[in-house]
């Protein structure tokens, strides 16, 4: 029997065999039975035709992109975003300006989706606006720097530029989550495999940052920008 008219199957089981007395509710859960039986993975397999249940793998090199891509991805924000108070402390910020610091992120994560996901796949590839926000990212994080270093800082303007750099590197926390996941013929088993890349990236960052000594300089800075610079030529690869 094929899975198609399933619908049709239940209503017609029902009225061929009266649900309501003893026998027509067993001939009924029979036919409820045999259309589960149709749907199940072992069927499918045999049949060819749903999609198989059994997870393929991926190839070495595509697991390894998938991987440094969202290994860099993290790396990025880890780089900065936790230590960043220590060093613009000594620059003159405040506790008000802190918050307007760790304010823009969450700000320009409810913004920024909505025009991206107008663009990416639309008009250019994900993987192409990918890049191109990563280089625009790693410029406005060299901008902020550039601020930072000035005689006289800012902390209203650096924010701003934080405020730009975020717009440009939130999206593409769903972007890189959308490329792995089309690279995949069994997301639900191979996607783990990838994300936690991610993780990694996050605390090599943090390692890294206070191996150089860069927790209260502005080398956490220039790292993230080097990172994301690194990324952007990645995704057009």
């Amino acid at each position: 029997m094929t899975g198609g008219g399933w619908y049709e199957r239940l209503v017609g089981g029902v009225q061929r065999n009266g649900p309501l007395s003893n026998a027509g509710r067993g001939l009924w859960r029979d036919e409820v039975v045999e259309i589960i039986n149709d749907f199940s993975p072992d069927r499918s397999r045999s049949t060819g035709r749903f999609m198989s249940s059994i997870p393929r793998q991926l190839s070495p090199v595509l697991f390894v992109q998938l991987s440094a891509m969202m290994f860099f991805q993290f790396f990025i924000w880890g780089a900065w975003y936790v230590t960043a108070p220590l060093y613009l402390a000594t620059i003159g910020f405040t506790a008000g300006d802190f918050g307007w610091t760790y304010s823009v992120g969450p700000i320009a994560g409810m913004i920024s989706p909505f025009f991206v996901g107008m663009v990416a796949d639309r008009f250019f590839s994900a993987q192409k606006v990918l890049g191109i926000l990563h280089l625009g990212g790693g410029a406005l994080m060299i901008g902020a720097t550039v601020l930072m270093k000035s005689a006289d800082p800012s902390p209203d303007m650096i924010n701003f530029c934080f405020f730009a750099y975020m717009l440009s590197y939130f999206p593409t926390l769903a972007l890189t989550n959308t490329l792995a996941m089309k690279n995949m013929q069994d997301p639900e088993r191979q996607f783990p495999y990838i994300r936690v890349a991610g993780t990694i990236g996050w605390i090599a960052a943090g390692l890294l940052v206070s191996f150089l000594n860069y927790d209260m300089t502005v080398g956490m800075f220039y790292l993230a920008a080097g990172s994301s610079f690194l990324l952007g030529v990645i995704s057009f690869s």
